[in-house]
């Protein structure tokens, strides 16, 4: 306890006053107490003293660990070390994918990254609205949550499109309609300035 008017601690056992970075060793000393070690939480090291704790932990940073993400050939190289030196029981067990975290057997997922995740060497579109994507996986996931509408599917007011969800809704909104508006139509814009014409 501090005494506010000299700013001394208190020792409560023998009330004498003692200046704060003293009144530890008195602790140990006079009162058969232990010492209180401070003890940095990153390096492990212990100070007896609060202070230069808070000192030390000024320099004292976490190590940074730097994790590069790996190419598509080297989960590849992974899968095939850790994967493909099992017995043919251990074939069976069920493995996550190490890149969408899918559940399959262990001999399907070296054909699974095959297909599902290596980069083609052609772009796939999308053969209802041109767009073009990298994996089949994404592909396929496109088609499903823009293309195949549900009944109870979100319809955008401006152009009909719809969608499964509001948050691809609100996303095709703000990619294609930014301005609120339905983009013109040029072959609508065409018939009106050949009528203008007439």
């Amino acid at each position: 306890m501090m005494d506010p008017k000299t700013g001394l601690m208190i020792c409560l056992h023998c009330l004498e006053d003692f200046d704060p970075n003293l009144l530890s060793d008195h602790m140990v000393n006079a009162h058969n107490y232990r010492r209180v070690l401070f003890k940095c939480q990153i390096c492990q090291s212990t100070f007896q003293e609060r202070k230069m704790l808070n000192v030390h932990r000024q320099e004292c940073q976490p190590e940074q660990k730097v994790r590069k993400r790996k190419t598509f050939q080297q989960i590849l190289r992974d899968v095939e070390a850790k994967y493909y030196m099992a017995d043919e029981q251990a074939l069976l067990e069920p493995v996550s994918c190490p890149i969408c975290l899918l559940e399959l057997p262990k001999y399907c997922l070296k054909e699974h990254l095959v297909n599902e995740h290596r980069k083609p060497d052609v772009i796939l579109t999308c053969g209802r609205c041109n767009r073009n994507f990298k994996s089949k996986l994404t592909l396929r996931e496109h088609v499903k949550l823009v293309h195949e509408a549900v009944e109870d599917s979100e319809e955008c007011e401006l152009c009909g499109q719809k969608f499964r969800s509001l948050k691809y809704l609100s996303n095709h909104k703000r990619n294609v309609h930014p301005s609120g508006f339905e983009p013109p139509d040029i072959r609508w814009a065409d018939a009106l300035c050949d009528d203008a014409e007439r």
